[in-house]
């Protein structure tokens, strides 16, 4: 892909999606299974995140497959209706100037999707919020469809980055430090920090490029 646009790289959960933490499990599903009754324990479910749902988010197991993991006592149709009850819930909302932002940018930026979301879960919100349009056809890159590495693994990036030729200035907007650090070491990308107060970015020694609070504040960014 040969452009002369500048390129914008979004990640999904934390950044469009807003969540605390960027973490759609704890400030997400765990809610959502306490308010149904369900009473998970949290330490099983902190197991269970950095396990059966990151071997889903790679592509190794399918993301009924994890919650069976989970909610063992469960049959598929039951998982299926906690997933998509889920997945439509109030939990998940763009967030509230995504699109205004978008509009204003759009004649400027090829955008892009970087996510280490479950795959099933990413195409399907991509639908449910009907923001696909907006995103570049081969600048979509989902853990667990395209590739089974995950951020910060440099691997993905490039994922990525081989389907851009010729860009005057690639951004990448996270809420990780970890992953933002690892796509400017090795790619060179101009890191914006979008800022959800993750408890591990305070052990991380990198200072992104720009740090924002809201969609609005990429316009002057990417204007310059």
């Amino acid at each position: 892909m040969t452009n002369k646009k500048k390129v914008l790289i979004l990640s999904a959960v934390g950044v469009i999606y807003p969540f605390p933490e960027g973490d759609n499990v704890q400030f997400g599903l765990y809610k959502f299974l306490l308010e149904k009754g369900y009473n998970p324990d949290s330490e099983k479910m902190l197991y269970w995140q950095k396990n059966a749902f990151e071997k889903a988010s790679r592509g190794k197991i399918s993301s009924l497959e994890a919650l069976k993991e989970l909610l063992p006592s469960l049959h598929e149709l039951e998982l299926e209706k906690i997933e998509s009850e889920f997945l439509n819930s109030n939990y998940f909302n763009l967030a509230y100037d995504f699109i205004e932002t978008l509009e204003k940018i759009k004649e400027q930026v090829i955008l892009g999707l970087l996510t280490n979301n479950l795959p099933s879960w990413s195409k399907y919100l991509i639908k449910r919020f009907q923001i696909e349009k907006y995103f570049h056809p081969n600048l979509i890159v989902i853990s667990g469809e395209k590739t089974s590495y995950l951020k910060p693994e440099k691997e993905i990036y490039f994922e990525i980055q081989k389907n851009i030729d010729d860009s005057p200035q690639i951004y990448f907007v996270d809420d990780s430090k970890k992953n933002l650090k690892a796509a400017d070491e090795n790619l060179k990308w101009h890191t914006i920090y979008k800022d959800t107060k993750q408890k591990e970015d305070q052990n991380i020694n990198y200072t992104p490029h720009h740090t924002i609070k809201t969609f609005y504040e990429l316009v002057p960014i990417i204007n310059q």
